[in-house]
């Protein structure tokens, strides 16, 4: 698989690599390292996104051959997605269940949901840099978000678990209420 300053593999890069992968990229590469079961991919950083669209499109046909067909999910790694005021997760668009010849028309989706109105805030709090992340897609029965600490007291002796079925797109974009779950020390509790 192709490892450029503008591609990298997934497995190659670490939390060390944020400022040009973003934090959701730079995260599934210290998973990979420490031996949890990713799903294999490569990201298109911050410099690649600043290409033209030909100049992406060339570089992408080209990690698509060493990807295979798909399915594809295709999504955003902000720089600087989330921090201590503000959280931003979900903002950009994802495409899923992409074929590889589709990889590039997705992740011109994926960069122009960062020109959208919902974002202005966002670049408004000096944001708004992103990498994309070409992942392979599972398919998967249900998906969610787990929360290391709960986000209405600030527990940290709690984790919080909100699913829903399918895939966690429709509850990151909001689209779907997901069943929550509270996770202590004495147990689980819905």
């Amino acid at each position: 698989m192709m490892n450029t300053p503008a591609i990298r593999r997934l497995a190659d890069v670490r939390m060390a690599d944020a400022s040009e992968v973003g934090g959701k990229a730079a995260s599934l590469g210290e998973l990979l390292a420490a031996g949890v079961r990713v799903p294999d991919g490569v990201v298109l950083t911050v410099e690649a996104t600043e290409m033209t669209e030909d100049e992406r499109r060339s570089l992408l046909r080209v990690a698509a051959k060493d990807l295979g067909i798909g399915p594809f999910a295709i999504r955003s790694s902000g720089v600087t997605e989330d921090g201590i005021e503000h959280s931003f997760a979900g903002i950009y668009d994802s495409v899923l269940d992409v074929l590889a010849d589709g990889i590039p028309a997705a992740t011109a989706r994926v960069l122009a949901s960062a020109r959208t109105a919902r974002v202005a805030e966002y670049e408004h709090a000096g944001n708004g840099r992103m990498a994309v992340i070409i992942q392979e897609m599972v398919s998967a029965t249900a998906a969610g978000v787990a929360l290391t600490a709960d986000p209405i007291n600030g527990d940290r002796r709690t984790c919080v678990v909100t699913a829903v079925r399918g895939t966690g797109e429709r509850l990151v974009s909001g689209e779907a209420l997901g069943d929550e779950w509270v996770v202590g020390a004495g147990g689980a509790s819905a």
